[in-house]
């Protein structure tokens, strides 16, 4: 399709000679890169490629300058680990995370990990980042299997909206439940929404 798409426009294609999901990388536009281990390491993605080609691939194709690299994702994605079901950039030098409170839950553990990790990073210029956490939602179950599923009970919108302010101070969209199309499988539809679309989904 992306060759189909060139030629038609008559403009260059370059193939990184990699597997790369969208949802699977998150940027700041300022030159740093959030992905995860547990995607881009896969053995069912790039077996061919070691940790330091990819990160220079990266670089190469998209121009960043650092690579920040998270390690698992929740349990039950069947992404493998992408990192827009964890941490998106909503500034350059501010990340909101999802954490889970429970010690219980099986997610608690990688979460924490993935914290410190985000605590520990530094921007080229030597800034941490700033980290606003989001709870996870209740476990949910489709066909007796647990899914990431980006969806909340009532609570989902003040938990939200609580913190959007400090996050995303520009943005008037309210939230809008995402259970319909999670339950059909669309996966990373929102990255790049449009402003003219009026609202966003309520992701975690």
């Amino acid at each position: 399709m992306a060759r189909r798409i060139a030629e038609a426009l008559q403009v260059p294609i370059f193939d990184g000679g990699m597997i790369l999901e969208g949802g699977s990388i998150d940027t700041n536009g300022a030159g740093t890169l959030l992905t995860t281990e547990q995607c881009l390491l896969n053995p069912n993605r790039n077996p061919h490629l070691d940790r330091a080609t990819i990160e220079q691939r990266l670089k190469d194709f998209l121009g960043v300058r650092q690579v920040l690299w998270l390690g698992r994702g929740l349990e039950g994605d069947d992404t493998d680990g992408h990192v827009d079901d964890l941490t998106r950039f909503v500034a350059e030098d501010v990340v909101v995370t999802a954490i889970e409170t429970n010690p219980h839950d099986p997610n608690h553990d990688v979460l924490q990990e993935n914290l410190e990790r985000l605590r520990a990073f530094r921007l080229p210029d030597g800034r941490p980042l700033q980290i606003i956490t989001l709870p996870m939602p209740e476990p949910v179950e489709i066909a007796g299997e647990r899914v990431p599923a980006p969806t909340r009970t009532s609570t989902s919108p003040t938990v939200w909206c609580s913190c959007r302010p400090t996050a995303m101070p520009a943005t008037k969209r309210p939230g809008r439940s995402c259970s319909a199309v999670f339950r059909i499988g669309r996966w990373c539809p929102w990255t790049a929404a449009p402003s003219s679309v009026g609202w966003a989904p309520c992701t975690v």
